[in-house]
């Protein structure tokens, strides 16, 4: 089963369907019980005559399968948080109780994780899937902050403070409440902060660039609108080079080349164009810069 939410410590993760669920294997363990017998416990509970509709049972107690060390599938269960509750409704004592309080925390957090990340799909797709990437067991405030932070530099306000604002019902998209204008400039600024994530983890320093990046097309608009904007050479036809050429090509480390351009805010459309490359470390894709020949210029200045 797809996992959007990997598994955290206790079994509890997110489906491909934004659903909270949690393996059964991890309820056995945390609940010191065989999982045998969990199984049987949860055959009894979904039994045709225990009086549990099909309905309740097809949805809260999915079948799944995993295999042990020998090589054997093994029946396993995935539950929601209503399979669960109903599930542990019989496990009694103080170590049980203390089990059923912390699952439902994890729950709860997980509830509360679904609707940003719904909402953060909605409004920023590209930055919700690269986020999922970068973290293994990424948290709610990492899609959250991050939005926010793009909402603040293009309407001065987080996406609560707008609402708020402008009296938008909680929970439901800010975007049509948006000019063409700050649509546009969220989408850009999102595919900027796509590479930012991977080069520059401080997130005050993606900000400032951020803001940076917006103060400078807001510029370029104003050069268009006064006639005076030169159009770029099309990218196809321009020359780009990798951190590791440039190094080469001026003496110095790919390293050097990375901080300075981080240290200058060069990773944007006038210096160069993001592309994907796979990272050395994983056989995951990542956002990586290519630089044109302008920026091979202004790093000859810096040096």
């Amino acid at each position: 089963m797809k996992e959007i939410i990997p598994k955290d410590d206790y079994g509890v993760f997110v489906d491909g369907h934004d659903v909270a669920l949690v393996d059964s294997r991890y309820v056995a363990q945390y609940f010191e019980k065989r999982h045998d017998h969990v199984i049987r416990d949860i055959g009894r509970i979904t039994a045709p005559k225990s009086g549990l509709s099909e309905d309740f049972r097809l949805h809260n107690f999915v079948e799944s399968t995993y295999k042990d060390a020998s090589g054997k599938k093994n029946l396993c269960y995935l539950m929601t948080r209503d399979g669960f509750t109903m599930l542990t409704m019989g496990y009694t004592g103080k170590k049980a109780m203390q089990f059923k309080e912390l699952y439902i925390r994890r729950f709860n957090e997980m509830e509360r994780f679904i609707q940003t990340l719904v909402l953060t799909r909605k409004e920023f797709p590209l930055l919700t899937e690269n986020i999922k990437l970068l973290h293994d067991h990424p948290k709610p405030y990492h899609f959250s902050n991050e939005c926010d932070m793009i909402n603040r530099i293009v309407t001065g306000m987080s996406a609560k403070q707008f609402r708020q604002a402008n009296s938008i019902e909680k929970g439901k998209s800010i975007r049509p409440y948006l000019s063409d204008a700050q649509i546009q400039m969220m989408e850009t600024l999102q595919k900027v902060d796509v590479g930012l994530l991977v080069s520059v983890p401080d997130f005050e320093q993606r900000k400032r660039y951020l803001e940076w990046y917006k103060m400078k097309l807001e510029e370029k608009a104003a050069e268009v609108l006064a006639g005076e904007a030169i159009l770029p050479m099309p990218k196809s036809e321009q020359k780009m080079y990798t951190a590791t050429e440039i190094g080469k090509m001026l003496g110095v480390s790919a390293q050097k080349i990375g901080r300075l351009s981080s240290q200058n805010g060069m990773k944007t459309e006038e210096y160069g164009e993001f592309y994907k490359d796979k990272s050395p470390y994983s056989c995951k894709e990542v956002d990586a810069f290519r630089y044109n020949e302008k920026a091979v210029e202004r790093f000859k200045e810096l040096l």
